[in-house]
């Protein structure tokens, strides 16, 4: 589970220890939410380098999982949050003092790893639309997010089922000629409609 997922609202307190404290906790969930994405970076790069393979693991989810007890469907969005959601942040000399997503511009507020999860779906490319047109954004809950995502998608979803449906060839829905018949009688008078292929074929 994770602690505090979304940016904090700014509270106000009359009493000066109340705020320090609610300061205090802030700022250590502003770190944890910081540090996810330095673990996403660090769960890529052991990806990348394949390292795990030295002590036996297949995978590096088999790594992270028996390591730090992160399932591999958590583990799966790391490396996905590693690889491409993932960016260093440096200060003004340069120096890297840390990571977070690539979705947002230097200085403003940040989306939380539960955020970037609910994005997944849709991809980096759409992800980063949705963001730059303001229909994301980081103060939003991982719920509504989630909504903003499925809008996107389930139009694409339903053009894509469109364009799959065979089309009908229009010379197959015209009705079928009819055969060219010869009207015969039976000794009783009774008429009969014979296609003139079968006389053709009986003929002697």
């Amino acid at each position: 589970m994770e602690f505090l997922v979304t940016t904090p609202i700014t509270t106000a307190f009359e009493n000066k220890d109340l705020q320090k404290a609610t300061n205090m906790i802030f700022k250590l969930g502003d770190a944890i939410r910081k540090n996810w994405f330095y673990i996403a970076y660090i769960v890529a790069d052991v990806d990348k380098t394949e390292c795990y393979k030295d002590d036996g693991f297949n995978t590096v989810h088999e790594w992270v999982e028996k390591t730090f007890g992160i399932k591999k469907s958590a583990s799966y969005s790391l490396l996905t949050i590693g690889k491409e959601y993932t960016r260093k942040i440096v200060n003004a000399s340069g120096k890297l003092v840390g990571y977070g997503s690539n979705l947002i511009t230097e200085g403003s507020d940040d989306f939380s790893k539960t955020q970037i999860e609910k994005m997944l779906p849709a991809g980096h490319e759409l992800a980063v639309k949705l963001v730059n047109d303001g229909e994301i954004t980081p103060d939003m809950s991982a719920k509504e997010i989630s909504s903003v995502v499925k809008s996107h998608m389930e139009p694409e979803e339903s053009e894509d089922d469109a364009e799959s449906e065979p089309e009908t060839d229009g010379a197959m829905n015209e009705p079928e000629q009819e055969p060219e018949t010869v009207s015969v009688w039976d000794k009783n008078g009774v008429e009969y409609a014979i296609p003139v292929g079968i006389l053709d074929k009986y003929a002697v």
